[in-house]
Order: C-alpha cells, then structure tokens, then sequence
C-alpha cells in the first residue's frame, strides 16, 4: 500500500514552474479568534505519497474527513490518485469550512485501493486547536 510522506493543512501552496518546488503558506495548526464561528473560504491540505513496487498502473482513492470537537465527521472530500511516478503530491482544496467553537479539530486522512469498499484506519491525523481570546479594547474613542 502507499505510503504517506506528509500531509500538512494550510491556507496556501505554490509550485515553482521551473523547480516543482512546492512552498506551503499560512499552516493551520493554532487558530485564535474574538468571536465563533470561524470560516476560513479556503484551505488546501498538500500530501505527498510514495507507492510501492506493483502499484505503478493502480489507482486509489483519499479521503480527507473534517472530525468536530465532539469526535464527529462534519464533512469529507474524496479523489482519485494514480501514482504515475514513485512519489505523487496531491492537493486536496477545501472550500467554506466553518469552526462553530473553541476546542480540538482534526482532518483525518485515508487511502484505499479504488476497487476496495472499506478505508480501515486513518494513515494520518492533522489536528487543528481553536482557542477562545479577549477582544482588545477600543483605545482608538
């Protein structure tokens, strides 16, 4: 089965045209807000995968699950991954994604083979923290 390399969750991702550098921008990981909800409009998860020997022609699928703070899924994106190289970056953007209250989140990343019904266990886990803090005061009158 393929690997997972990394899997980091951020606001942004650029791709140098003549390197394939990829650079990631803003990571989520620490959120702090005045007032709840919290809708971020878009954020990307970048993960790299390598396959192993045989897996070169075979096709899986991800999932990326949004878990609340009370251990439910809220939302999940799927897509299809071919490894047509050893190892294979895969964007994942994720649009509108409301935060209802301070407390622990997490992305919870899964691979299966396309022709396989059941995901099994995560292979990864991307938490995100939401923290509660005081609006400052008004010094401007």
């Amino acid at each position: 089965m393929a690997k997972l390399i990394f899997s980091i969750c951020s606001e942004s991702v650029s791709i140098d045209a003549l390197t394939n550098n990829v650079s990631i921008f803003h990571i989520i990981e620490n959120i702090k807000s005045v007032k709840f909800p919290v809708t971020f409009y878009r954020l990307i998860i970048t993960s790299e995968w390598q396959r192993e020997v045989g897996e070169e022609d075979m096709e899986f699928e991800s999932r990326a699950q949004l878990i609340n703070t009370e251990g439910r899924p809220v939302k999940e994106w799927k897509a299809i991954i071919k490894f047509d190289k050893l190892r294979h970056r895969h964007f994942v953007m994720i649009r509108n994604v409301e935060f209802d209250k301070p407390g622990e989140y997490c992305f919870l990343i899964f691979l299966k083979k396309k022709e396989m019904t059941d995901w099994g266990d995560p292979v990864h886990r991307i938490p995100i923290l939401l923290s509660s803090v005081p609006e400052l005061p008004n010094i401007m009158g």
